[in-house]
């Protein structure tokens, strides 16, 4: 997110999936047994192949990193504004994984103020290191939901009226 070159490697990375998608899924003994996974672009499940993966559970990590408050205050602070929604309608929130920054995001959203949704449930686990398994996603959403639920229904309300008069003027 910080170096100049990460959207080149993004763009490369992502021509060589498809690549890697269709020798892997189709010929294994050439990938090894390497685990790998890929996105599917009808559903957003993941695909995997291989493996095993190193699972590991999700652990909060409630100390502040003070040099990624600063670098993700000033991107936020760059990147807020454009988005039009304002601060009552933008709901910042970390995903877990294997060493969640907890500390970290809330100083961040303190610092931009904005509204932190993050659920800290227990006994969530990856299946990578990064990424939930399937189950602690389908909790952690359920979860992110229910709180920031009544933030999103009055910011789609808002929007709605907002429509309904720009209508009526017209």
């Amino acid at each position: 997110m910080t170096d100049d070159s990460t959207r080149r490697n993004y763009e490369q990375k992502r021509r060589w999936q498809g690549i890697h998608k269709t020798i892997c899924t189709a010929f294994n003994g050439l990938c090894g047994n390497e685990g790998a996974f890929f996105r599917s672009r009808t559903e957003g499940a993941w695909i995997v192949t291989g493996g095993p993966f190193p699972t590991a559970p999700v652990y909060y990590d409630e100390t502040i990193d003070w040099s990624k408050v600063q670098s993700f205050t000033a991107r936020g602070r760059d990147l807020l504004p454009k988005l039009g929604t304002g601060s009552a309608c933008t709901i910042l929130t970390v995903v877990p994984a294997a060493k969640t920054s907890m500390g970290t995001a809330m100083a961040a959203a303190l610092a931009l103020g904005s509204h932190l949704v993050a659920p800290e449930l227990q006994r969530l686990a990856t299946f990578d290191g990064v990424h939930l398994d399937p189950q602690s996603a389908e909790r952690w959403s359920t979860a992110f939901f229910q709180q920031a639920g009544p933030q999103i229904q009055h910011c789609l309300a808002r929007e709605a009226c907002t429509r309904v008069a720009a209508t009526r003027t017209r």
